[in-house]
């Protein structure tokens, strides 16, 4: 499972969890397409935020992450308790393009809609439980094994690059 690329979707507010995990993966020698956790608490997209082309660049960026992926990972929140923050859903629109671009997924944390009961998304119930999987000595067959099960658009271009004229980085 060396050298997968792979993107981490979750609430903003988690932007320091996730570069923590970005850390350990590189470390695993995967590379991470998913740059926003990097961001600092200055560049969070506010609401009525007057930097309409920076919160664009931002987007695109995170759909050109996800599309580059190989392995999507998804931390949701318990829907019974959703904590202050979590309503922008900014990671409910990745995982729908991940979905789309027919990546790997897999859920981290309990299910929260429909689309995380899905056969594509492999559940995860805790951090701890992925991290013992992707740190498994034989987690590179596995990986091959579930990747077989999804055709990846990996030969074009997705539809939104090619209608505004953007290319693939």
């Amino acid at each position: 499972m060396k050298g997968t690329k792979i993107y981490l979707g979750a609430r903003f507010a988690r932007h320091q969890e996730m570069e923590r995990y970005a850390n350990l993966l590189k470390m695993w020698r995967h590379e991470i397409t998913s740059g926003w956790h990097s961001l600092n608490a200055e560049t969070k997209m506010r609401d009525g935020d007057p930097e309409v082309e920076f919160n664009q660049r931002i987007a695109y960026a995170d759909q050109v992450g996800v599309f580059n992926c190989e392995l999507f990972v998804n931390f949701s929140e318990d829907p019974k308790n959703p904590p202050e923050g979590s309503a922008r859903g900014g990671r409910h629109v990745e995982l729908g393009l991940a979905l789309g671009y027919q990546k790997l997924i897999f859920l981290v944390g309990p299910r929260e809609n429909v689309f995380h009961y899905l056969p594509e998304v492999k559940h995860f119930p805790t951090a701890e439980e992925w991290l013992a999987y992707m740190a498994a000595p034989d987690a590179e067959e596995l990986l091959d094994d579930l990747s077989r099960i999804n055709v990846r658009v990996t030969d074009s271009d997705p539809p939104i690059f090619r209608a505004k004229g953007f290319a693939r980085p």
